[in-house]
């Protein structure tokens, strides 16, 4: 809950959803996928990265919310 946390828990869910990114743009440059209704299935490999942003972002609430409570 300190003040120097809070960097580090706002740039790891930046960091992990940009390596998401990062690594579907490579999938993209390389395999060359055709636009279609189902390019987003060509993508399941990064689904545990993207799952891992969220949590980071739920991680950061829940921390801030229990140091909001420790305050009171």
């Amino acid at each position: 809950t300190r003040p120097s946390w809070r960097v580090l828990r706002v740039l790891l869910p930046l960091a992990t959803f940009g390596t998401g990114v990062a690594y579907i743009v490579f999938l993209q440059v390389r395999w060359g996928y055709e636009p279609s209704f189902s390019w987003p299935s060509w993508g399941r490999s990064v689904h545990h990265i993207g799952l891992l942003a969220v949590l980071t972002i739920l991680a950061d609430v829940v921390v801030a919310h229990l140091g909001e409570r420790d305050r009171r």
